[in-house]
């Protein structure tokens, strides 16, 4: 049960990571998108 917790918690972190770096660079992703 105590891996299943860090396999959350891990998880967790990837996705707060992720959704910052989409919002320090929306600009480049949405010229990423329109190219």
């Amino acid at each position: 049960m105590k891996s299943l917790t860090i396999i959350i918690g891990i998880f967790l972190l990837a996705i707060s990571a992720s959704s910052a770096a989409q919002a320090d660079e929306p600009d480049s992703f949405d010229a990423m998108m329109d190219n």
